[in-house]
């Protein structure tokens, strides 16, 4: 069954590579690291494995048009920018 460990930073720190090897092995779902009570890191296995990403990867292929003589270099915006003129806010 997998869990949930909370562990503080201090603690996390001597037994990283063990939490790591334990989230691999699925026996842990999810790993959060705290400092001061806070959460301030999350480790969770990743969502697909490789195998899964490989296939993904490019299946969209082909399937945006970039019409012949279009420009995707050319600035969209002719306007002057606020922060080039030292305008921060508005």
């Amino acid at each position: 069954m997998t869990m949930h460990q909370v562990i503080p930073v201090d603690e996390f720190k001597d037994q990283c590579l063990a939490l790591i090897a334990q989230l691999e092995a699925h026996e842990l779902s999810r790993v959060t690291v705290t400092h001061d009570g806070r959460a301030v890191a999350v480790l969770m296995p990743p969502a697909v494995d490789e195998q899964t990403a490989r296939a993904v990867h490019g299946s969209m292929a082909g399937s945006v048009k970039i019409p012949p003589g279009f420009d995707l270099t050319a600035p969209i915006f002719e306007g002057e920018i606020d922060a080039a003129l030292g305008i921060l806010h508005r």
